[in-house]
């Protein structure tokens, strides 16, 4: 028996060895340790990264020989992942015009653009359609809704075409459209709508392929002072929950306030304000309880 005894002993005492020893000795990092260092690292590298860069950029209107109009002289840009920043400049000074190039959707300047760390200014066209469809949302002044398409099916329109299934997409599409305020709009035609709801039909389309980047202009020009609030508050908590990026061109002050930061358009180019950063310039949130965010339902 004393044998048996024996026989067993080191296996079981193996067994209540291996259960106290921690697997990563001599002080090495617990795979749970190094996940969490590992989160905070690339958080802080996150941060720090530029998702727009806009490089002595300069665009002219007109060809030689006749009348041309030089827009934009020199200007540069450097925008930092999760940053909000507002673009403004008197009518006329080339915020939408820079607002064009940057997303890719005019190509005809000199200098350098960089979206996410690639340049696009000499990038085929085709891979700059997967950067527009994967990395960039856009809102306009004006909607650009599909007529003869229910609401819903404005909203998912981008993502079917860049390859999406409509039923990979219902979740988050029933997500946003909670977020949005469209829930019981998700049927309705583009005509029946307001234009604060047609607008919040533009900013879920924009969002639901989860970009990296939003391009707004003027995106509360069509609308009521009221609806123009809800809209920007609506981009303040996008930017906050999502941490979607977003540069705004707006010739609005009040909006501007949204934002983290304000850039301002003079004679061609670009002038960094810090004057709008404190918080307590920013207006308070008003923003109705069916635009909260889904990780803010209980």
């Amino acid at each position: 028996m004393r044998e048996e005894k024996n026989k067993q002993q080191p296996r079981i005492m193996r067994e209540e060895k291996n259960k106290q020893q921690p697997r990563h000795s001599g002080g090495k990092e617990r795979p749970a340790e190094a996940g969490e260092r590992g989160k905070k690292m690339i958080t802080m590298r996150d941060e720090n990264e530029t998702m727009i860069a806009v490089k002595n950029v300069n665009k002219v209107f007109g060809k030689k020989g006749g009348a041309m109009t030089q827009v934009l002289n020199g200007a540069e840009l450097e925008v930092k992942r999760g940053e909000f920043v507002s673009l403004m400049g008197a009518s006329g000074s080339g915020k939408s015009t820079l607002l064009y190039l940057i997303g890719g959707l005019d190509r005809d300047f000199s200098g350098d653009i960089q979206i996410c760390g690639q340049s696009i200014r000499k990038m085929s066209e085709r891979k700059l359609s997967k950067i527009r469809l994967g990395k960039i949302g856009f809102i306009f002044q004006f909607y650009n809704l599909v007529q003869n398409l229910n609401v819903e099916d404005n909203i998912l329109l981008p993502s079917l075409v860049a390859g999406k299934s409509r039923a990979s997409l219902q979740k988050e599409l029933d997500d946003i459209l909670e977020i949005t305020g469209l829930t019981d709009k998700r049927k309705q035609m583009p005509a029946k709508l307001s234009g604060g709801q047609q607008q919040r039909v533009a900013i879920a389309r924009s969002i639901i392929s989860n970009p990296e980047i939003i391009l707004a202009d003027e995106a509360t020009g069509n609308l009521d002072s009221k609806s123009g609030a809800e809209i920007m508050e609506l981009f303040r908590r996008i930017n906050q929950e999502k941490g979607i990026t977003i540069l705004q061109v707006t010739h609005s002050a009040k909006c501007a306030t949204y934002g983290t930061r304000t850039v301002v358009l003079e004679n061609g180019k670009t002038v960094d304000t810090d004057a709008l950063r404190v918080e307590s310039e920013r207006p308070a949130s008003r923003i109705p309880m069916q635009f909260a965010f889904a990780s803010q339902r209980s």
